[in-house]
């Protein structure tokens, strides 16, 4: 199969969490060791100058952003690992994420990253190449939603999931790239994929009409929007809090909690030298009860 880099946003993300591993105090709101080592740059100044340059670069903290939301991914997992036995873990549109390479031995779960075919062939090579082996508890699940009528729950149980046991899923900075119904089907096909009970983070983008951004950031999140725009990867799924809840709750989800940027900064940032995110985005938090 030919491989192909996974989306600019994809590469971006991991320099930003890359960048905080590189630059932050310890200890390390998330501790991503793999993110650089996942791109392409011959040494770490090249990869510092090349996110410097970047639009984003101008938001304060914005690397903090990228760091928060996995890490408040990885903590809800082990939460629901340790309160109702959860030992399947699923990122959707995984890109780099590098949950798999650094905790995958944490304790006994089965990982399982969802991506397009072509770009995980691309990482799986950056691995090789990089020295970073797959852990045996880690399975690709290839699905090009663009060529094929894919089924989310197939595609997985072709892999080995198991649809009588809980399952956490990650969806980190997807659901903006993703059209309102197509955003739904989704939703719909995942509050759906266990029996036993499923539970989800997912990341919205808050629309600009909210008033949570003010000067420089509202200014850099137009700039944001033309660049991803121009990228062909435009941003076209903004979500308030009456429309998360009403969106979830057509899925099928019981409970939900925003995690909004003040509540992270509370629990992730407080007291540190860099203590700054952006308000662009909040993270959600649903679950199923299940049978």
């Amino acid at each position: 199969m030919t491989s192909r880099p996974p989306s600019q946003t994809a590469q971006s993300a991991a320099r930003s969490r890359a960048v905080h591993w590189l630059r932050e105090e310890e200890p390390k709101v998330l501790n991503d060791w793999v993110a650089a080592k996942l791109l392409d740059y011959e040494t770490p100044e090249d990869l510092l100058a090349a996110y410097d340059a970047a639009p984003s670069a101008r938001l304060p903290g914005a690397s903090n952003l990228f760091a928060v939301r996995n890490r408040y991914a990885e903590d809800e997992f082990q939460k629901a690992h340790a309160d109702h036995g959860c030992d399947q873990y699923v990122v959707i549109g995984a890109g780099l994420d590098s949950f798999a390479y650094r905790r995958a031995d944490s304790f006994p779960c089965t990982i399982y990253e969802i991506d397009h075919p072509s770009s995980q062939q691309w990482k799986r090579d950056r691995l090789a190449h990089a020295g970073i082996a797959c852990p045996a508890n880690l399975c690709y699940v290839a699905v090009d939603f663009e060529e094929q009528e894919a089924s989310l729950v197939a595609a997985l149980e072709a892999n080995g999931f198991d649809r009588t046991r809980p399952v956490f899923f990650a969806m980190l900075g997807v659901s903006q790239y993703l059209t309102l119904a197509s955003l739904k089907s989704l939703l719909k096909a995942i509050a759906s994929a266990s029996s036993a009970r499923c539970t989800l983070v997912m990341e919205r983008v808050r629309p600009i009409e909210e008033g949570h951004l003010e000067g420089p950031e509202a200014e850099m999140m137009e700039r944001l929007l033309a660049a991803t725009t121009k990228m062909a990867e435009p941003w076209i799924t903004f979500l308030d809090e009456p429309q998360t809840d009403a969106v979830f709750r057509e899925a099928g989800f019981d409970s939900i909690h925003h995690e909004l940027p003040s509540d992270s900064i509370r629990r992730y940032l407080q007291g540190r030298k860099n203590d700054q995110m952006p308000k662009v985005a909040a993270l959600v938090l649903a679950s199923t009860r299940g049978a």
